[in-house]
């Protein structure tokens, strides 16, 4: 996830349109959790198949 710093280093460099930003913040932290959930599951299948 996204920290506090993060979002904030990330609307310095977007400008301070707080929507855009906020939308941005909001997309990047659907999008990682997203890749974490894929990692995680790829990492599952994978010790399922060692288990077999």
């Amino acid at each position: 996830m996204l920290n506090y710093f993060e979002y904030e280093s990330m609307r310095k460099i977007l400008g301070n349109s707080n929507l855009f930003s906020h939308e941005l913040f909001m997309f990047s932290k659907i999008y990682l959790t997203k890749c974490i959930q894929k990692q995680t599951l790829k990492k599952r299948i994978i010790l399922g198949i060692y288990e077999l």
